[in-house]
């Protein structure tokens, strides 16, 4: 049999990890019957309904909670309806201003005990950031490793995966698509901590730990709260133009999903060997 070379033309996510900044505007997309992304192509966050309101994992950055609240009412949501905000991690652009929804509307907040802690020291911070980039905001709960939060109908497993923060936490949760029930992965720090071994180590384990817990659960999606590590930003424009008929392109087997993650794991390795 020939051999065939990758029809792939060779994109790294070592030039992905560089392309930063808040990026353009995604229009608010429904792309499971229960999960509508916000958010723009550098950093988003996920509104996932219940039959007692909705969940919100992370909240964007600390400007974009008014923009958040109107994509929400743009989705079809009322904000009033949010019942609580899941915190991946102790980065400003991802807890953003979740206080403005409890203020607003009563939402509880939820992160790990850890990161509520790390995300208020200014150790947290990347260099030159100002101070008011520190979580402002107190915390309603933790969410602890093994722990299923639960709001009416859904249910979200926290995974404890530190290295890109002490506290980092990853979730597993089901969606459904036209009915068709599947289950969703969502981790919680991306990029590897240069230059910190141990953070590094952490975060090659963390890989690991997770993989061996959403394949128990037998998991099929992959999101994530940067769209540009994931190409979102285009599978959700086609999901928003999707004819009948054509699948969800954010389903995939459990063998490409651990194959996905396998990519995170590499740039920790990669970057660990560049020590």
């Amino acid at each position: 049999m020939a051999e065939f070379r990758s029809w792939r033309p060779g994109r790294p996510h070592a030039e992905n990890r560089v392309r930063m900044g808040q990026g353009e505007n995604i229009p608010p997309t429904k792309f499971f019957d229960n999960l509508t992304f916000i958010g723009s192509t550098y950093v988003g966050c996920f509104l996932v309904e219940t039959s007692e309101g909705y969940v919100m994992l992370d909240n964007m950055c600390n400007k974009d909670a008014q923009y958040i609240e109107q994509s929400m009412i743009e989705a079809g949501a009322d904000p009033a309806d949010l019942k609580a905000i899941l915190i991946t991690h102790g980065h400003m652009d991802h807890f953003g201003n979740a206080g403005y929804f409890r203020e607003k509307y009563g939402t509880k907040i939820y992160m790990s005990e850890i990161d509520a802690a790390w995300s208020k020291n200014p150790v947290s911070l990347p260099p030159n950031a100002p101070l008011s980039d520190l979580r402002q905001f107190d915390i309603d709960g933790y969410i602890s490793d093994g722990e299923i939060f639960r709001l009416g109908n859904m249910w979200f497993e926290c995974v404890w995966t530190p290295g890109h923060t002490p506290g980092c936490m990853s979730f597993i949760f089901p969606v459904w698509d036209e009915g068709r029930a599947h289950i969703a992965t969502l981790w919680g720090g991306t990029g590897p901590v240069k230059g910190d071994r141990k953070a590094l180590e952490d975060h090659i384990q963390s890989s690991y730990k997770f993989t061996e817990a959403f394949t128990a659960r037998g998991a099929d999606v992959a999101i994530s709260t940067h769209p540009f590590v994931d190409n979102a930003a285009e599978r959700l424009a086609l999901c928003r133009r999707l004819a009948d008929g054509v699948p969800n392109p954010f389903v995939m087997s459990p063998d490409a999903l651990c194959r996905f993650q396998a990519m995170y794991t590499q740039i920790y390795k990669d970057e660990l060997a560049a020590l």
